[in-house]
């Protein structure tokens, strides 16, 4: 009938879709992947510990960004939305640092910027702008007010990043 129907409600990944040719039912592939983040200290035993313990895709973390202190940002699942995290490398001090829109992704960081991220909005368009935050949570500034746009790289000095955006891309200090 053309009516679009939701199979799925959760982040993972789908593939290898196949409907069977009466069109009742349809079967796929699912890919979980579970990421934890962990922690080696270089003295005395470089034993790695666990900080982050997901035990599905539901809680799974995403990229990864040091930051000052031993600190580290984190993209992780939250409600079937992706948000920017943030922990201590003893794991304590885990708390959430985004909390409107719909995805982060793209999260990079450098001393004189901050956290530099995408961010989607979620809604009927999903359009995404470039985020920037201290490394605190404190800051919160949207860099970007286009059509949508994408962080693809910063600069180690922090003082330029490239982006792309609809129909265009560039490099912004």
């Amino acid at each position: 009938g053309g009516e679009a129907l939701r199979m799925t409600n959760d982040l993972d990944g789908y593939t290898n879709l196949s409907v069977a040719s009466d069109g009742s039912s349809l079967a796929a592939m699912r890919r979980a992947t579970v990421d934890n983040l962990w922690v080696a200290r270089v003295e005395p035993k470089p034993e790695a510990q666990p900080i982050t313990f997901a035990s599905g895709s539901a809680g799974s973390i995403g990229r990864i960004e040091p930051l000052p202190g031993g600190a580290a940002a984190f993209s992780a699942p939250k409600d079937n939305k992706v948000f920017l995290w943030r922990i201590d490398a003893d794991g304590s001090d885990r708390r959430q640092l985004t909390s409107q829109g719909g995805f982060v992704i793209n999260t990079d960081y450098a001393d004189g910027a901050g956290i530099i991220f995408t961010q989607v909005e979620t809604g009927g368009n999903a359009v995404a702008h470039i985020w920037r935050m201290d490394p605190d949570g404190n800051g919160l500034r949207q860099l970007t007010e286009g059509g949508g746009e994408e962080l693809i790289s910063l600069a180690a000095a922090g003082n330029a990043l490239a982006g792309r955006g609809r129909g265009t891309s560039g490099c912004h200090r």
